[in-house]
């Protein structure tokens, strides 16, 4: 029964991914939405979230019905590069979600530490690992166990710095669960590969953790993380754009676009719109804002004569 459900919980992510993937497609073939960074991340996201789940799909049929439990260098290396791309794209999508060009230095930073990750990752799995993750020397066992240790714990950093800044930047309330709960699912999965993964290096399970009942909780966490994703891309752009609704405003807090309105004076909208929300929020009075306003009409009025009198 629980092999079962393991199964069900890896296909049912990819089920969803693909699902995901298909309602981002239809969103940025859509002429107005192409140029949308924050779905095409998305997209990214999801489609790592795919082929992560179908590959433990293929290590778990294979250890608990076919009984073949060596994992040769592909798909080792396999693993690695789609465990440091999964955490990368989430990364990359906050970013995007929050709309935030200030935060682009911590970006690079993620980028670049994730390149260093899976380098030390391919180095170790393709010269030292066996067929198990089981590593023979114990002095390149004891340095790779540590620098895994620290390479989880900047990871789960850079997930609650990114969550956190997602969650005081972006207005919209789906934006902030859908960054709140896919944080913590991923900060928790990498703390959990963290600890199987030492007992591996170790030797511990033998030839496979599964089979020592440690439970696999990657087809859980990739279902939710898909699930999170679909409702996100269904309710933000897919059901305003497709499933019209008679409100006026997106299930997401943002501006609906007629067909005919330029997408340019839409996206000033928003944002006068976010600055207004924002400084609601930071507990401005509206007086401040009538004197802010005023002040902007009459700077605008000044550049417009000043314009006008040179040309």
């Amino acid at each position: 029964m629980y092999t079962d459900l393991i199964f069900v919980c890896y296909i049912t992510a990819i089920c969803l991914s693909l699902l995901c993937l298909a309602l981002i497609a239809l969103v940025l073939v859509h002429k107005d939405y192409r140029d949308n960074k924050a779905f095409v991340a998305a997209r990214n996201f999801a489609g790592t979230v795919i082929l992560t789940g179908l590959l433990y799909f293929v290590f778990y049929y294979r250890e608990m019905v076919r009984d073949q439990y060596e994992l040769f260098l592909p798909f080792r290396i396999a693993d690695y590069v789609l465990c440091c791309l999964l955490i990368l794209f989430w990364l990359v999508l906050v970013f995007y979600l929050m709309d935030q060009e200030a935060y682009e230095k911590l970006l690079l930073f993620s980028k670049l530490f994730t390149g260093v990750r899976l380098a030390a990752s391919l180095i170790i799995t393709t010269g030292f690992m066996g067929p198990y993750y089981d590593i023979n020397a114990p002095v390149v066992r004891g340095v790779w166990t540590v620098l895994e240790a620290l390479f989880t714990v900047v990871t789960v950093l850079l997930l609650v710095a990114f969550a956190l800044m997602g969650l005081k930047e972006c207005i919209s309330r789906l934006r902030r669960s859908y960054i709140l709960v896919c944080s913590l699912l991923l900060g928790a999965w990498s703390i959990i590969q963290c600890v199987v993964d030492a007992g591996l290096f170790f030797g511990k399970y033998g030839m496979s953790a599964w089979l020592e009942e440690c439970p696999d909780l990657t087809g859980l966490i990739l279902f939710l993380c898909s699930l999170s994703t679909f409702l996100f891309v269904f309710t933000e752009d897919f059901s305003p754009l497709f499933l019209r609704t008679a409100a006026g405003w997106r299930l997401s807090g943002m501006a609906t676009r007629s067909p005919g309105q330029p997408r340019q004076a839409a996206d000033a909208s928003e944002k006068k719109r976010r600055r207004l929300l924002k400084t609601v929020r930071y507990g401005l009075n509206r007086n401040w804002l009538r004197l802010r306003a005023a002040r902007s009409r009459n700077w605008q009025g000044a550049l417009t004569r000043l314009r006008s009198s040179t040309s």
